[in-house]
């Protein structure tokens, strides 16, 4: 007699990058950011927004904290594009004479919170 093969458990995949989103947004207002969403949907050219090729998903500023760029990504699902690196590329090595907005990659919720605290820049917020 043939023992029986349980299937392996299959693990959980990461919320949708819509979802991940939302949540960000969501937390980043609940700790006095004011933010704009910059993805637009979806073109069939390759690069894939409607926006310039490489510019990320959020743009948020706060009064104490200065501005910030976030790029959205599925879990460990997401790349970045080329045009993305190189934005963040941009914005790493430039020194424009202003406080330039950093470029920050954002893989889940608890992805922002932990950045917050470590940039001290947000309270614990529940969600």
């Amino acid at each position: 007699m043939r023992k029986a093969i349980s299937p392996k458990p299959r693990k959980p995949r990461p919320p949708l990058e819509r979802d991940i989103q939302r949540s960000v947004v969501q937390y980043l207002r609940a700790c006095g950011w004011t933010v704009w969403i910059t993805s637009q949907g979806y073109r069939r050219d390759p690069g894939g927004t409607r926006m310039s090729p490489g510019i990320p998903d959020l743009y948020a500023v706060h009064e104490y904290h200065g501005a910030a760029w976030f790029e959205i990504k599925r879990g460990n699902l997401g790349r970045l594009s080329v045009a993305q690196e190189e934005f963040a590329m941009y914005h790493d090595a430039g020194d424009h004479g202003l406080r330039k907005p950093s470029v920050y990659v954002i893989r889940s919720l608890d992805g922002i919170r932990a950045l917050g605290k470590n940039e001290g820049w947000s309270r614990e917020v529940t969600s």
